[in-house]
């Protein structure tokens, strides 16, 4: 697996992400008017740090609900090999 280097807003991310699903809130019918929120986030939107998670491979869309980020097994993988260092 390739080394990453998280931030600690991503990283923080991941493990919400571990225990919750983030939900996408769409502003306006428009594609690209939305903002990603999680429930237990300390900040109001979490969009930029999700965005970063989804490039690397570390959260998808839901299969099912494509208004909810999931972490995927690599992101798992990732929050294991960190909790073990």
């Amino acid at each position: 697996m390739k080394k990453l280097h998280l931030s600690a807003a991503r990283l923080r991310m991941l493990e919400l992400l571990a225990a919750e699903p983030a939900i996408r809130i769409r502003r306006t019918q428009k594609q690209g008017d939305y903002t990603w929120i999680h429930k237990d986030a300390t900040v109001k939107s979490i969009t930029q740090a999700l965005h970063g998670l989804f490039v690397d491979g570390l959260a998808t869309v839901d299969n099912d609900n494509n208004d909810m980020a999931v972490i995927t097994e690599r992101g798992r993988t990732v929050l294991r090999m960190r909790r073990q260092a």
